[in-house]
């Protein structure tokens, strides 16, 4: 084999090594490329199943919140209604009594 021969086949051998090269560099990038995508992926999906979870603890919350505040306001409307009727029963007594103490001295002093 010739010199220039040998130098042919080392360029050959040299060419075929730097096109393994780049496409190896190439499949890593598309590899890496696709992992962070799919990696993108999943973390979106993470956080919108982390969003659904939370919101459905919120409003879960905001219905016993509700049911609380419906359950003192009913306990509320009670004691107003019993504190109602026994001032009603108060002003009553005393209006009796008024009354009864003004019969009594209209008919003494008449």
């Amino acid at each position: 084999m010739s010199k220039a021969e040998v130098l042919k086949q080392i360029k050959d051998a040299e060419a075929k090594v730097t096109k393994g090269i780049e496409e190896a560099k190439k499949k890593k990038e598309r590899i890496i490329a696709d992992a962070k995508m799919a990696s993108h992926e999943q973390i979106e999906k993470a956080q919108a199943s982390a969003r659904a979870s939370q919101e459905g603890t919120i409003k879960a919350a905001r219905l016993d919140i509700e049911k609380e505040k419906q359950a003192i306001m009913a306990q509320g409307q009670t004691l107003a209604q019993k504190i109602r009727s026994h001032a009603q029963a108060k002003v009553k007594d005393g209006s009796d009594r008024l009354t009864d103490e003004f019969k009594k001295a209209y008919t003494n002093g008449a």
